[in-house]
């Protein structure tokens, strides 16, 4: 292991030790983490790169402790950009450090990007039930589940028009 977090292998594929190591190609997941590929007795077995970055300078992780890339760069792995945290602190750092921001949470009915219905939609579906129509045309008419019918007419969704 370097400094930088690069991996290196000491033998070759017949177990012979290499006259100089010979860095591990590490691939790049589609979630920016990097993953090295080690084998022993022709078994392969795959490890997150930082977390054997961390376990090798530092040993285990605890259970229930995650492992944070202090500049926010997943394939950076050098053991000084990575700390143990937990799952709280290394949400918190996401967002107030690095800046992420949250898009769906916290909007409510047509502004939420999964909403399907208007609030004048969700205004007709309670006034046609009251009258009496039954939830499963209204899903018709309306192009959603009956379920969705029930939690509007339940208010257990859109409960921010009353």
């Amino acid at each position: 292991m370097s400094s930088e977090g690069v991996v290196f292998r000491l033998t070759g594929n017949t177990g012979k030790l290499l006259k100089s190591p010979k860095p591990v190609k590490q691939h790049i997941r589609k979630d920016g983490y990097c993953l090295t590929h080690l084998s022993k007795n022709n078994k392969v077995t795959t490890f997150l790169s930082h977390r054997l970055v961390w376990e090798t300078m530092n040993g285990k992780v605890a259970p229930g402790a995650e492992l944070n890339h202090i500049n926010g760069i997943r394939s950076d792995n050098r053991p000084e950009n990575l700390e143990i945290c937990t799952r709280s602190e290394n949400m918190i750092h996401k967002f107030k450090v690095l800046g992420y921001r949250q898009h769906t949470v916290g909007k409510r009915g047509e502004d939420h990007s999964n909403s399907l219905l208007s609030a004048d939609s969700v205004k007709q579906i309670r006034e046609r039930w009251k009258q009496g129509e039954p939830q499963s045309s209204l899903a018709a008419v309306f192009g959603v589940h009956q379920t969705t019918i029930s939690d509007i007419v339940r208010r257990k969704a859109w409960r921010h028009l009353d």
